[in-house]
């Protein structure tokens, strides 16, 4: 997993240029809160101190790493962070400009979601040591980002979806592909749960991306620390009942079968004949009319027929999801009597 940087900034912030002081009470500041630095006053012929900068850095644990950029160069960092218990500080030296979480601190992470770690680089003149400001940075924990096992199942009205956990979240966010197929920009919400029932219109395809989200309270803010990338799932609504089905008789061996349109793929016929069981006859495409037909060439007089119909909408990975049945339609061809003319006798 790599991690990803988002800057509080619109730069990455640095902690070049500050004003080098000398470290009279180096470890007392660094365990300080954000408070100015005690040693500003120290020196009343330089100019004051940069005001530290805060990033935000956010990672997996598995990275187990922050990292901090400067523009001049250093002998050493001193690294300090609250471990749930104590103020560790950590003196580091070398010019390297990254760290390695330890193991109290990712516990931490793992347990809140977050740790606070604060740097300040020192120099070393004379054999005496000068150390800058601070920097503060954030290390927020991301959600793994590994595929998602998602199912969903539909009504007319409704969409239910589910999902297995993904590790690092205790949040999911779930969007909509919008409607110009563009992207995932609809925000459905969001839910601590591993399912969601989302209302949506009957005979409609739908594509849904859902994001976790390792969600805490953050210096009186909610902070969401979303997983790279998140879990894609398309379905669709079951279509409404058709409705307003007839057969009529359209010449011989013929019969017109007609219904009302709902949103939908395609429509399914099924005949019954004399009261037996249904067998498919034909499948229709849905079109824009407001009624539509089908001719059934197959009958023959003196049978009953029963005709059903029932829609269905085929997603985008091709699964059919049917509608209900229709009332039945009944339909019989007569038979025709034979006519004898009258024959005379003499």
């Amino acid at each position: 997993v790599e991690c990803g940087i988002t800057l509080s900034a619109s730069a990455l912030p640095t902690l070049a240029e500050t004003q080098i002081l000398p470290d009279t009470e180096s470890t007392e500041s660094v365990a300080s809160s954000d408070s100015e630095s005690p040693l500003a006053d120290e020196t009343e012929d330089t100019e004051d101190t940069e005001e530290f900068i805060e990033y935000t850095i956010y990672g997996a644990l598995s990275e187990g790493k922050i990292f901090w950029e400067t523009q001049s160069e250093y002998d050493g960092a001193e690294i300090s962070y609250f471990n749930g218990t104590d103020t560790v500080c950590i003196d580091q030296p070398g010019s390297q400009s990254e760290f390695a979480i330890p193991d109290d601190a990712k516990e931490l992470i793992g347990k809140q979601g977050y740790a606070v770690f604060t740097v300040r680089t020192y120099v070393y003149v004379d054999d005496e040591k000068y150390i800058s400001d601070r920097l503060t940075v954030n290390y927020f924990m991301k959600p793994e980002s590994a595929a998602m096992r998602i199912t969903a199942s539909s009504l007319k009205d409704k969409i239910n979806l589910s999902w297995y956990p993904v590790s690092g979240a205790n949040c999911y966010k779930i969007y909509a592909l919008n409607a110009d197929s563009s992207g995932y920009t609809e925000y459905i919400g969001e839910t601590d749960k591993l399912s969601m029932s989302i209302s949506v219109k009957p005979g409609t395809r739908y594509s849904y991306k859902i994001i976790p989200v390792n969600k805490f309270e953050f210096e009186g803010n909610v902070i969401y620390s979303e997983a790279d990338g998140g879990g894609v799932f398309s379905t669709a609504s079951k279509p409404g009942n058709v409705s307003g089905v007839k057969a009529v008789k359209s010449d011989a061996g013929s019969a017109v079968i007609s219904w009302n349109t709902t949103e939908c793929t395609a429509y399914i016929i099924e005949r019954s004949t004399d009261g037996g069981g249904y067998k498919r006859i034909k499948t229709v495409s849905n079109t824009a009319n407001k009624r539509m037909s089908c001719t059934d060439k197959t009958v023959t007089p003196g049978p009953e027929y029963s005709y059903r119909i029932r829609a269905y909408v085929k997603d985008a990975n091709n699964t059919l999801h049917n509608g209900e049945y229709s009332d039945a339609a009944k339909f019989s061809a007569k038979v025709s009597t034979p006519s004898f003319a009258a024959e005379s006798t003499g």
